[in-house]
């Protein structure tokens, strides 16, 4: 039965808010989860805590208008380059939060870390695997190969707030989403 265009069917449970989540980062090649469940390799780290603003996707497609030599009519148009990334600050100061914003190499000793602050420097080609939860619904996107920038905002280091290290992943291949709110219905 075809759906009424006075009353469309709206369905109230089926609005998502990301709750939660996490950033995972490991090696190219690494084996990414092809499902909502199981275990993540462990090789992947995870960049901990983000700030209340979360992680924002962004997809951005430059076009070009193709025209035609009668009255310059535009005939069609073309994608001339298209770029998806992530971006959000990193709240956690850890090793593996370190490591990806400054593209660094943390070395450990038993009093301090150390690293060098190379500031054109990404961090090279990774994996990763980033987790969205609300409730029981799960949302997971894999990407083979992807690159963490540091974003153009500063680390403020002010009393009374967080350290946060700004970043903006973008992800080189076509993502994998697994998500559990799209399954076949009972």
């Amino acid at each position: 039965m075809a759906e009424s265009i006075a009353s469309p069917t709206l369905t109230k449970g089926a609005v998502r808010v990301a709750v939660s989540g996490s950033i995972n980062l490991g090696p190219v090649g690494t084996t990414l989860p092809t499902s909502t469940t199981g275990s993540l390799n462990a090789a992947f780290k995870p960049l901990g805590y983000l700030s209340e603003d979360g992680l924002e996707e962004s997809i951005e497609v430059g076009r070009e208008p193709l025209r035609g030599w009668q009255n310059s009519a535009t005939v069609r148009e073309v994608v001339t380059e298209a770029k998806l990334t992530y971006s959000g600050v990193l709240i956690e100061t850890t090793v593996a939060t370190v490591e990806a914003y400054y593209a660094a190499t943390v070395t450990q000793t038993a009093t301090h870390g150390t690293y060098t602050i190379t500031p054109g420097k990404s961090s090279g080609a990774m994996a990763g695997v980033i987790t969205i939860l609300d409730g029981a619904e799960v949302k997971v996107i894999t990407c083979t190969r992807l690159e963490v920038f540091k974003a153009s905002d500063a680390i403020t280091y002010a009393s009374g707030e967080a350290i946060g290290y700004p970043i903006e992943i973008v992800c080189y291949d076509d993502p994998v989403v697994y998500d559990t709110s799209l399954k076949t219905p009972a």
